[in-house]
């Protein structure tokens, strides 16, 4: 999912959700977690406002016996993400300094995983996971 050009802008391709799925996390307490969608979206801009509706009335649909749960909150917002879409975990070219992020909407998931390769890497010296497609020097241009 990318944008190659002004084109793609031009024609509100911007604007095409990749993902709108039912993705349930239950939580401790009883609570739970229902989404997500994935699109392309410019920095602070909220696209799709309707959604959070879609993915309710998806959910509704396939999962009639879920019931009427409260609402607790909806968060339309933006999630960095990579041009791959997958996170990043590794040293920099900064001594000491490395990064951990671009999880996009995976992020309550990869997370906690991905931050355990990172210290991982970290105290065995080198600063790079073992799981190469989560390094930062997988882009071109990359220097650590």
């Amino acid at each position: 999912m990318s944008l190659s050009g002004l084109t793609d802008v031009a024609t509100q391709r911007d604007d095409q959700p990749a993902v709108e799925a039912i993705c349930l996390n239950p939580m401790r307490g009883g609570d739970a977690r229902l989404g997500a969608s994935l699109q392309p979206a410019f920095r602070d801009l909220v696209r799709n406002t309707d959604m959070a509706a879609r993915i309710a009335a998806r959910t509704l649909r396939m999962l009639p016996g879920l019931g009427p749960p409260r609402v607790m909150n909806v968060y339309p917002g933006n999630r960095p993400m990579l041009s791959d879409g997958l996170p990043v975990a590794g040293r920099t070219a900064i001594e000491g300094l490395y990064v951990h992020g671009g999880m996009g909407s995976i992020g309550m998931h990869a997370a906690p995983a991905t931050a355990r390769w990172l210290a991982e890497a970290v105290l065995s010296g080198d600063g790079n996971p073992k799981q190469t497609w989560l390094r930062p020097q997988r882009f071109a241009g990359w220097e650590g």
